[in-house]
């Protein structure tokens, strides 16, 4: 045997001890979580032993959670591993009997009694699932989740079912900056009007379900382009001179500051450092997307050549009050001002859409989404008042009377011709009143 063949098998000998190392670490992980969970919520150890029965048996196991495990047929040790991989030897689970893709008669395979029949797998990874239980999602991130089923959309499909979430461009070189910091998000109330659906993400089912609170959000930085800032400042310095009214609930304190204003495009919950670090990588593919995005509209406009325009051009003009909720304009939480015409509108609509795909693994549990797509630059908001204007309402955000806001400044708009915006920003929220701006974690440039 030469040289060659002898360095060949080394090799593979090497990289399947590599591998095989990999996954005992991630045994140990799944069982020292396995463990934790047994601790905080117990074992139920008397059902032990018929739920080991129902494992060797059936796909969906119990045992999880209960200390017993699967045997591995091949050398004989205990794994506690839901994907039904030995962390041992990498067989696979005496209960994955059938092939994926292809199908085995066992009434044609002679001589197989007592024998361990080997699964013929389709090395093809079609990400359909073949089983009416099972739903596929792809995410843009290059990330496939199998998800179970409920039992009405099991039963509607009894044929493969997939979902894509939209397909990540070519990879390009990302122009981002900012990591996952370790700090505790303080939590602001959601500021757009969205309903309140029934639910079970971050509780129970019904009317009053308890929301997870959103710890992140992801904007266009209104207030740090020059432009924008100056008109803002004056604006809000006018508006105040005009409206403020304490009789009408109208203060000082609820008017926001030139720095602090943004385009809200998506609202998460970023509890741990794990989720930031996670939603930085969003980012990384919300720029490539951004990029393919910026090529089409070049192209579509009939222009050769690559796309060298920086940002992308809006209007933002008009004051409307949030109606969600029983607001109005005699009793408001929140106004705001929209974009100010059809082309500004469409533009961003179309990035929030992008936002939207890029993050859809972060959000896809998420009932509120749907109904918090509004864009709006908010100018006044109620959540931030403070002192005897709080006391006065039992703690709860007192409305103000928006009638004499709306008549002076309802068709103000902050810029006459369009202003290219040239970033997205993932921030947390907690404004930072010294330095004027909310910590931010990632920038994606336009």
């Amino acid at each position: 045997m030469s040289w060659r063949a002898l360095s060949s098998i080394s090799t593979d000998v090497t990289e399947r001890a590599a591998a095989v190392e990999w996954v005992h670490r991630e045994k140990a992980l799944d069982n020292m979580a396995r463990n934790r969970l047994a601790a905080r919520y117990g074992s139920n150890e008397s059902t032990n032993k018929r739920n080991e029965k129902e494992c060797n048996g059936k796909r969906s196991c119990k045992c999880l959670t209960n200390g017993c495990g699967w045997t591995c047929n091949s050398c004989g040790k205990v794994s506690y591993d839901a994907r039904l991989i030995c962390g041992y030897c990498l067989a696979v689970s005496p209960s994955v009997m059938a092939s994926v893709g292809a199908s085995v008669d066992k009434k044609n395979v002679s001589g197989t009694s007592g024998m361990h029949v080997v699964p013929v797998h389709n090395c093809r990874d079609d990400g359909i699932s073949h089983d009416s239980s099972i739903r596929v999602v792809r995410f843009p991130q290059n990330r496939c989740y199998r998800i179970f089923a409920t039992e009405g959309h099991a039963r509607g499909n009894e044929s493969a079912s997939a979902e894509v979430v939209d397909s990540a461009p070519d990879s390009r070189e990302v122009v981002g900056e900012g990591s996952a910091s370790k700090r505790k998000y303080a939590v602001e109330t959601h500021e757009s009007g969205e309903k309140n659906v029934g639910s079970t993400f971050g509780g129970r089912v019904g009317k009053h379900f308890y929301k997870k609170p959103y710890t992140h959000f992801i904007a266009l930085p209104i207030g740090k382009v020059k432009v924008f800032g100056e008109r803002a400042e004056a604006l809000l310095w006018e508006m105040k001179q005009c409206c403020v009214d304490p009789a009408n609930g109208v203060t000082e304190e609820i008017f926001t500051s030139a720095p602090r204003t943004h385009l809200t495009l998506l609202m998460l919950s970023l509890p741990t450092c794990e989720d930031v670090a996670l939603a930085v990588e969003c980012m990384q593919v919300l720029q490539d997307q951004i990029y393919g995005w910026k090529q089409q509209q070049h192209l579509h406009k009939g222009k050769a050549g690559p796309d060298d325009s920086v940002g992308i051009p809006i209007r933002l003009g008009g004051l409307h009050v949030m109606t969600s909720r029983g607001q109005h304009v005699q009793k408001a939480n929140v106004l705001y001002m929209g974009l100010a015409d059809e082309e500004s509108t469409a533009t961003v609509r179309a990035l929030q859409d992008i936002v939207h795909s890029s993050f859809g693994e972060l959000i896809c549990d998420d009932p509120r989404v749907s109904e918090s797509k509004l864009l709006h630059v908010t100018l006044m908001n109620t959540k931030w008042r403070t002192g005897e204007g709080k006391q006065q309402s039992g703690g709860k955000n007192l409305p103000f009377n928006a009638s004499e806001v709306l008549r002076r400044f309802a068709n103000v708009s902050l810029c006459e011709s369009p202003v290219f915006i040239d970033k997205v920003e993932l921030c947390a929220l907690g404004y930072d009143s010294v330095n004027e701006c909310y910590p931010c974690e990632a920038v994606v440039y336009l």
